[in-house]
């Protein structure tokens, strides 16, 4: 993700994250990647918290290696997303969540940096069963950026269950309105996952993804660990 944002060969530790927000808000968390195949790490530090009701920020400091090899930083990064739709409750059930986000991203290498719009949805489906959606649209900025438009979606089907939640994650990276080349030459990314609490604030996530087109690596595997205040 450095010259290329959605490079079909870059280790990929995003999420499918949801629309709430908890107005109380207030986490950490470490993500760790890793590409079996090519040996690439990659580390992401972020900080998140309530601002105002409905809204969060969040800052973010990736790393990226090979193994055997000293971390170079990759990119900072500031979020910031509002909940639009009502919080569901007993008395008023919200089958369906929006949110929007807001990312500023600044390149360790220098420019071209990165300002993306993501569109957040939740929509229940049953008992502790939902579904997310997200899409984003990204420009690079600054010297040496690109003029086309970087699409990417990303889905997930979740069950919450006695011992924590699981499912399924989705990721796909469109690339470059200029060229979006054959569905082939895209990254297109689908696994399971599951998240475990391990203690009161502490909880456990666990994915790996398997490429569905040559565009893609083979496997990336991911392991989050969150930490609420």
């Amino acid at each position: 993700m450095l010259a290329l944002p959605f490079a079909a060969s870059a280790q990929n530790v995003s999420g499918v994250p949801g629309p709430v927000v908890r107005d109380d808000d207030r986490s950490a968390e470490f993500r760790i990647g890793v590409d079996p195949d090519s040996g690439e790490i990659v580390q992401r530090l972020h900080y998140q918290q309530a601002v105002e009701k409905d809204t969060v920020a969040r800052l973010q400091l990736q790393y990226r290696t090979d193994i055997g090899e000293q971390p170079e930083a990759d990119f900072v990064q500031l979020q910031i997303w509002r909940q639009l739709t009502p919080d569901s409750t007993p008395e008023r059930r919200q089958d369906w969540q929006t949110a929007l986000r807001l990312d500023l991203r600044l390149e360790a290498d220098g420019p071209p940096g990165r300002v993306a719009v993501n569109w957040l949805n939740q929509f229940r489906l049953g008992e502790g069963l939902n579904a997310r959606v997200f899409v984003q649209g990204a420009l690079q900025v600054g010297a040496g950026a690109d003029s086309g438009l970087l699409l990417q979606s990303r889905t997930s089907l979740r069950q919450r269950t006695d011992i924590g939640t699981i499912g399924l994650e989705q990721i796909s990276n469109y690339g470059s309105t200029i060229d979006f080349g054959a569905f082939a030459d895209q990254t297109h990314l689908v696994g399971p996952f599951l998240a475990v609490p391990v203690a009161s604030d502490w909880t456990l996530n666990g994915r790996a993804l398997l490429g569905l087109t040559r565009g893609s690596d083979d496997m990336n595997v991911l392991l989050r660990i969150q930490r609420r205040f």
